[in-house]
């Protein structure tokens, strides 16, 4: 199932969902505030919707098999949440400004704790977790000042990258680790600086280490990462360039794709039929540039079930690349 959020001004959002086939099965009523985020459950038809004000949030809890006007009192944020994850299928964290939340979601959703951090007004912008050992570890970072917080543990890194962190990301788990019990996790950070870095983390010595430093290039920031699903590779995308390595080994890529020079410049900003005049030339060429620069930092990267495709959307286009292992 599909959901996507809709909004006609920021005071009114919508939520349609979508079958297997992209027919559209179901509208949610219409919501109080914009959303600002979908999180599904690892498991079952459950997920969190974020709805933000711009002041405020609220976290609302919808599952299919829960009729709209029986589902759980919202969960009310004083200040802004920025990213939501499930940790298991009832543990929840939110990250936001100058906090982490932790809440419980079974038939009811309720806040657990509140960790503060040390500077109250730092945006605590993306946010992974995952169980350990049989406790829950979250992982959170900051855009603007780079610094990474394992709030659960009362870990942290400061100014991890040479510049904004633009993705954070849990390696999926080994089964090996999951039966072995392993303390210690993987994680990725992608940053405006040009690197994607893996860390490495113990969470019953507190000590964190950065393994790998991969390099997209000059003037090639990493705009997105992601791990394919079998935590092998990770795969990150620049401009119009797109790079993946072996998460072990690191170095070198092992593979490149780049996008051809005549689809990166295309835009939806051509108008059909011939220009005359100078003017309209040079409005044009302005047109496609504030388009190119709207879009420049927007990319999305998701790989297939199987770890054998990748889909890439950049600017208004969408790329699927296969792999060979």
């Amino acid at each position: 199932m599909l959901a996507v959020a809709t909004y006609q001004d920021p005071m009114n959002g919508n939520i349609t969902m979508y079958g297997h086939d992209g027919t559209a099965i179901d509208l949610l009523p219409d919501l109080p505030r914009m959303v600002s985020g979908l999180y599904w459950a690892p498991r079952g038809l459950r997920m969190i919707v974020v709805l933000s004000d711009g002041q405020h949030s609220e976290l609302t809890l919808w599952d299919q098999a829960i009729r709209p006007d029986e589902f759980p009192a919202p969960q009310v944020v004083d200040r802004l949440v920025h990213e939501v994850s499930w940790c298991s299928d009832e543990v929840i964290y939110a990250c936001g400004d100058g906090s982490v939340y932790e809440y419980r979601a079974d038939t009811n959703m309720h806040l657990v704790k509140t960790f503060t951090s040390t500077d109250i007004q730092e945006s605590w912008t993306f946010v992974g977790s995952t169980t350990i050992a049989g406790s829950s570890v979250a992982i959170t970072a900051s855009s603007s000042t780079s610094n990474i917080w394992v709030p659960t543990h009362d870990i942290s890194v400061s100014a991890a990258h040479h510049g904004d962190i633009t993705a954070l990301e849990l390696r999926p788990q080994p089964r090996t680790s999951i039966i072995h019990q392993s303390t210690s996790l993987l994680f990725a950070t992608a940053s405006m600086d040009d690197t994607v870095k893996l860390w490495n983390i113990d969470v019953e010595s507190k000590q964190i280490q950065c393994l790998h430093r991969l390099y997209l290039g000059p003037s090639s920031p990493a705009l997105c990462s992601r791990f394919s699903p079998d935590g092998y590779a990770i795969a990150a995308a620049t401009h119009d360039k797109l790079l993946i390595w072996s998460v072990e080994r690191g170095g070198v890529a092992l593979a490149k794709w780049t996008a051809p020079a005549t689809e990166v410049m295309k835009n939806d900003g051509d108008q059909d039929g011939a220009v005359n005049s100078n003017d309209d030339n040079n409005n044009t060429k302005n047109a496609t540039m504030d388009n190119l620069e709207d879009s420049a930092f927007y990319r999305s990267l998701s790989w297939d079930c199987d770890g054998k495709k990748l889909a890439l959307g950049f600017r208004k286009q969408m790329a699927i690349i296969n792999l060979q292992r």
